[in-house]
This record gives C-alpha cells, sequence and structure tokens, in this order.
C-alpha cells in the first residue's frame, strides 16, 4: 500500500472530501461473502510480499475458485503492478465470480483504473456482472464525458432495475437514491433521501447523502439543517457530526467545526479519521494539541499517512528525541524519499 504523503493536497482531500462506502447490495451472494480485512501496518517489505502472494493465488487455476476470489478482493487494499495485473485478468476471466470480484476490489481505486478495469464489463454477457459494473461505475458519472455515460448508461440501467426488484429495504433504497444523486437528477434525489428519512428515521447515511446533495448544489443553509436534523434523532453517530464539522469548516466557521469533529471523536473514540482531521485544524493554532490527536489517529488506525503527520509535526516542533524514534518506525512502512523530507528539516 502507498504512504500518502502528508501535503497541502492531502489535507485538502481529508478535509473536503467526506465519502460514505455506497451502501448497494452485492448482486452476486458469492462476490457478497468475500471480505478483504484492511491489512496491518506492514513494513514496506512485508507488503509487497503479500501482494506477491496474494496475487499468485488469484491467478493459479489449480486453486480452489474461492481462495482465488478471496485473493483478488483482498488484492484491491494494495496499489502495486502485481495487483493490478492480477485484478485485471480477473476481469477478464470466463468465471463470473473472478469478474464480480475484480468489480468489488477496485470500488475505491481512482476514477482511471476503475474504468480501464471495470468498462469493458458493461456489454458482459452475464447479467450480474453487468450489474455488478453498473453499479461501481455510476459513481464516476460526473467524471465521465458524454460518450462514457452513453456507454455506460445500459449497465446503470440494468442495475437500477436490479434494485427496483428489491427496493422495500433500505439499503437497495439508498443505493436508487445515490444513482439518481450520481446523474445529477436533483429533484428525484431529494424526494429519495427525504422519503428514506420518514422511512427510516434513525438511519444517519440518508442524512449523509441528502446533506451531500445540498453541498454539491451548493445549498449550504439545507446541508447544515439536514445534518443538524440527522444528529438530532442519531446524536451519538460519529459520522454525522464529522460530516457537519466538515461542512462548518468549509463555511469557514472553524470554531464549530472544531467541537463537531471534538463530538465525533468523542462518540467514536476508536476511529483514525476524526483525530487526524481535528489534528489538521489544530496543528498551527494549537501544535501540542494537534501531537496528542496524529498520535491517537495512529494509535486507532495505524496508517502510514498519520504517523508521517505525526513525525512531521514532532520535527516543526523542534522535539528531535521524539522526532527520531517516529522516524525510526516511519522507515519501516514508508519509501525512502518519503523519510528524507523529514529527515532533511532535521
Amino acid at each position: 500500500m502507498r504512504l500518502l504523503t502528508y501535503t497541502a493536497a492531502n489535507l485538502l482531500v481529508s478535509l473536503f472530501t467526506w465519502q460514505s462506502v455506497q451502501a448497494a447490495p452485492q448482486s452476486n451472494p458469492t462476490a457478497r461473502e468475500v471480505t478483504a480485512a484492511v491489512p496491518q501496518v506492514r513494513t514496506i517489505d512485508s507488503q509487497e510480499k503479500e501482494e506477491e502472494r496474494l496475487s499468485r493465488i488469484a491467478q493459479d487455476n489449480e486453486q480452489p475458485i474461492e481462495l482465488r476470489i478471496q485473493a483478488v478482493v483482498a488484492l484491491g487494499q494494495y496499489s502495486g503492478p502485481n495487483a493490478f495485473i492480477s485484478v485485471a485478468r480477473a476481469s477478464r476471466s470466463p468465471h463470473a465470480e473472478l469478474k464480480l470480484a475484480a468489480i468489488e476490489a477496485v470500488r475505491f481505486w481512482s476514477v482511471k483504473a476503475r474504468w480501464d478495469v471495470v468498462s469493458p464489463l458493461v456489454n458482459d454477457n452475464n447479467e450480474r456482472v453487468q450489474v455488478a459494473a453498473g453499479n461501481v461505475l455510476v459513481s464516476l458519472w460526473g467524471e465521465l464525458n458524454i460518450n462514457q455515460q452513453a456507454y455506460l448508461q445500459p449497465a446503470v440501467d440494468q442495475y437500477v432495475a436490479a434494485l427496483k426488484k428489491i427496493a422495500t429495504d433500505f439499503q437497495s433504497q439508498l443505493a436508487l437514491a445515490n444513482v439518481y444523486r450520481y446523474q445529477q437528477q436533483t429533484e428525484q434525489a431529494e424526494l429519495a433521501y427525504k422519503a428514506l428519512i420518514e422511512q427510516f428515521p434513525e438511519e444517519g447515511e440518508s442524512y449523509l447523502q441528502l446533506g451531500e446533495l445540498y453541498r454539491k448544489d451548493s445549498a449550504k443553509v439545507q446541508e447544515v439543517a439536514i445534518l443538524k436534523q440527522g444528529i438530532l434523532v442519531n446524536p451519538q453517530a460519529g459520522h454525522l457530526h464529522y460530516a457537519l464539522g466538515l461542512t462548518y469548516y468549509r463555511q469557514k466557521e472553524s470554531e464549530q467545526a472544531q467541537r463537531q469533529i471534538q463530538l465525533a471523536i468523542d462518540n467514536a473514540p476508536s476511529n483514525g479519521r476524526y483525530p487526524y482531521t481535528l489534528a489538521v485544524m489544530l496543528k498551527s493554532a494549537e501544535p501540542a494539541q494537534a501531537i496528542k490527536l496524529f498520535q491517537k489517529a495512529y494509535d486507532n488506525a495505524g496508517s502510514p499517512q498519520y504517523l508521517y503527520a505525526l513525525c512531521e509535526s514532532y520535527v516543526e516542533q523542534g522535539h528531535e528525541v521524539q522526532a527520531r524514534q517516529c522516524i525510526g518506525k516511519l522507515k519501516q512502512v514508508a519509501p525512502d524519499n518519503i523519510v528524507k523530507q523529514l529527515t532533511d528539516k532535521l
């Protein structure tokens, strides 16, 4: 897995993008059963070895299909050439189950990588594969050109039709509302989210997605109002406090933003992203508190990105002993050029 360099661009991603895992039912029972745990923090060498091991399993025709499926999905957590090649080959497999695993593996890859791997499956002769392709690619709608959208539309139609067949539960109704939002059908999406809130008031995801719809539509007042409404119903929902905190931050209401992010931390103490985000907000004004929060973020999530932020804060605050100890840990999980960015500052 790559270490994300701690730069202004990364901070913008952290602070201005709040994404939730798309709550859409899988079209294939086999794929639904395949889950890939996020890898524990490993050294670069061990990461590469694990990626290579999974790649061998994924491409080995002698292995049971269930193991190959699990390996393909797990490779979605990696970003090396072995992972990309293995997932791409799985997407061209004659086995529908491997194609479905490849689609799931790339769900959170970059726009280009997702399109490159999944777009050929839009016209697959297996309906489950078409539906899954529509599921994973429709969230890219706003990034696609007119020709790509026209090419993708039949698979999206298949996905929508599949959802409507089972659209009595919360997850499938939410997924359908998300499709409307992705395709900029704003009024239809708003009505769908509001219907979900009325029917399932304790499900926080509806408030989040409606808030995102308002954000994209620059409806700042409505965005704040719907997130507050969600918090009234779900006062312990850390993700709603977090979303409201980012909304306030975008609106340059720093104190309100920090208060909401702290509430997110209080209600979800094991989350890593929340203390990391608050640390970024406080880094200039309260550097000592930011260090504590970066430490908490790293302790909770074990992310190399959070470790880099912690080490950088030690360096910037002149804590040389702690900085060297921190960099010693960073060397085990980060490329040399990333580590050098910090050691050059000591």
